[in-house]
């Protein structure tokens, strides 16, 4: 192309962006039309001469100041497309639906810069007038006025109709239960045809659920990684923070409505989806992020959450959390250890580490101990003494033992936490439910000060008034019943029960109930102070609940760890490292 040669170029816009894509009817007919007109003018458009705006409305001017528009019109203020250049539009109005003074101002600027611009819809070619092409000013601009004038009424007629169909729908869905947006129901919902109502999408449904019941128990970022593995769709923080924002798995519909030219929350209307998620799940995994925020948990997740110390586990030599990890052994053996993070970010000023087997050996004999004196509390007299001199008398005179008396009291902290509490989960159940009655007392005290906001001559029906104060009513006694609660609901809780030893060393083997047993330990706000001697082969633990020592547990170092329990080293039986 010689430097005379006037370079092509084209504009193509579409205001919604279902429109969008290069494989659209829209798209494929503005861009063929094109080309066939730029070959009657002479004049070659290059692929990177298409400027394609997606989902940007002209009827607001917005093209004007964002996206491609914008970018094609600083590429003529900066003379990168030159005089005597073409734009190719399929019309006028594809530049501008706005008011006729603004339009005219942004076909005129774009013809003052010398680019010729030409319309594939009639064929019609605009360019500064002047004597040596012969253009007539006063016919081009009566024209451009008159294109202008009706682009821009007809934009407006059909916004007006889009917002008319688009409440009406609303209204309709509000009170008649009838679906707009049957085509687009969110993730966890499918549209019946038959029916015609809103009904579960079972794999997607499902896969809602195990999102709750993982948050839980882990943060959010957690719960992302793991769903993604296999999941149905691509989760991200957006879309978990939806999910809770819209409540469209409690059944609601988050109804929103445009205001000054943004869309902003307006009310939930109740059972318009079929809820999937319970109240109590969403309340429980809401309840567990918004714990998380308040309470700072240290700790880093380990591979399959084989590190049942995460969170509790500290040094017990300078009080820093304890890091999991791994060494090599003879014959590249894997070995698990909890080691201070002093070793990591402090230039080593603690080498405090034990082997994790060790620190899993202590909560193993604290159940099994635990399990022993459940038995035998179960017992007669007789059949106590029956039992014999062995087991009873060790048990019994635990406490007289010195050293190993601390063992004792952990066990007795574990028989209150292996079958559950019933009175706090009594009491969380009935809180749950007032959660959620005050929840959609709430839902409905909004909808109501909604419509009492849109009325403007002041006179507000008596009804309206009467459910305002109702709704009023209802909030303040539900939130007294929840005062009452909130203390018994604010200790600790657990969804995972045991009686036995062995049943907490089939948890422990699984990955999911090895989280669970994370859970177990955090929320009942357990810490282990971890201190190892390497002279002696002795470790000291204290043993914590809300920040308060209950018991010191000391262990020698007698290398058989867990064989008691069947398992050898837990570096051959998880193998996270090969």
């Amino acid at each position: 192309m010689s430097a005379l040669q006037p370079a092509g170029y084209a504009y193509i816009r579409h205001s919604t962006k279902r429109q969008g894509g290069d494989d659209k009817d829209s798209v494929t007919r503005q861009k063929q039309s094109i080309r066939v007109l730029a070959e009657q003018y002479r004049v070659e458009i290059p692929d990177e001469n298409f400027f394609y705006e997606n989902g940007v409305s002209a009827y607001s001017g917005k093209n004007r100041t964002h996206g491609k528009l914008k970018e094609l019109i600083d590429q003529i203020d900066s003379l990168q497309i030159r005089p005597g250049d073409y734009v190719f539009v399929e019309s006028i109005d594809r530049l501008s639906r706005q008011r006729l003074l603004q339009a005219k101002e942004l076909v005129n600027g774009i013809l003052e810069k010398g680019i010729i611009l030409v319309t594939t819809i009639d064929n019609q070619r605009y360019e500064k007038a002047s004597e040596k092409n012969g253009i007539d000013d006063l016919s081009q601009d009566i024209l451009l006025s008159v294109i202008a004038k009706r682009a821009h009424e007809e934009s407006r007629t059909k916004s007006v109709r889009r917002l008319s169909a688009w409440n009406k729908a609303k209204k309709e869905a509000d009170e008649d239960q009838k679906p707009f947006n049957a085509k687009r129901p969110p993730f966890g919902v499918q549209y019946n045809e038959i029916t015609e109502k809103f009904e579960p999408h079972q794999e997607q449904a499902e896969e809602l659920v195990r999102i709750f019941e993982s948050l839980k128990l882990q943060g959010v970022t957690a719960t992302i990684k793991q769903t993604n593995k296999d999941s149905l769709v691509r989760w991200t923080n957006n879309r978990v923070k939806d999910i809770f924002k819209t409540k469209y798995p409690l059944g609601f519909l988050y109804s929103q409505k445009k205001v000054d030219g943004k869309m902003q929350f307006d009310k939930y209307i109740e059972n318009y989806y079929p809820q999937i998620i319970s109240y109590e799940l969403f309340e429980e995994a809401r309840q567990a992020m918004q714990q998380r925020k308040v309470t700072k948990r240290v700790g880093r997740a380990s591979v399959g959450n084989v590190n049942i110390f995460r969170h509790t586990a500290r040094c017990g030599q300078c009080g820093e959390s304890m890091f999991f990890m791994h060494n090599f052994g003879k014959g590249k053996k894997h070995y698990y250890y909890l080691s201070c993070r002093s070793n990591f970010e402090q230039q080593k000023k603690c080498n405090n580490r034990i082997r994790y087997d060790f620190a899993v050996r202590i909560l193993f004999d604290a159940i099994e101990t635990a399990e022993a004196i459940k038995w035998l509390s179960n017992q007669s007299e007789d059949e106590k003494k029956e039992f014999g001199d062995t087991v009873y008398k060790s048990l019994t005179e635990l406490e007289k033992l010195g050293t190993d008396s601390g063992m004792f009291t952990l066990s007795t902290a574990f028989i209150k936490i292996m079958s559950g509490n019933s009175e706090h989960k009594k009491n969380n159940q009935e809180l749950i439910k007032i959660e959620e009655e005050l929840n959609k007392e709430k839902i409905r005290l909004e909808n109501l000060e909604r419509s009492a906001e849109g009325i403007t001559d002041g006179i507000y029906p008596s009804i309206l008034l009467k459910q305002l104060a109702l709704a009023e009513e209802a909030i303040s006694k539900l939130k007294e019943r929840r005062e009452q609660h909130i203390t018994i609901s604010s200790t600790p809780s657990s969804n995972l029960t045991f009686e036995t030893v062995q049943q907490f060393i089939t948890f422990f083997l699984e990955e999911d109930t090895r989280l669970e047993i994370i859970n177990l330990l955090v929320s009942n706000r357990f810490t282990f102070h971890f201190d190892y001697n390497k002279n002696s082969k002795k470790m000291k633990t204290i043993v914590g609940i809300n920040g308060e020592p209950i018991s010191t547990v000391y262990n020698t170092n007698d290398g058989t760890f867990l064989t008691k329990y069947g398992l050898t080293n837990l570096g051959d039986e998880f193998k996270l490292f090969d």
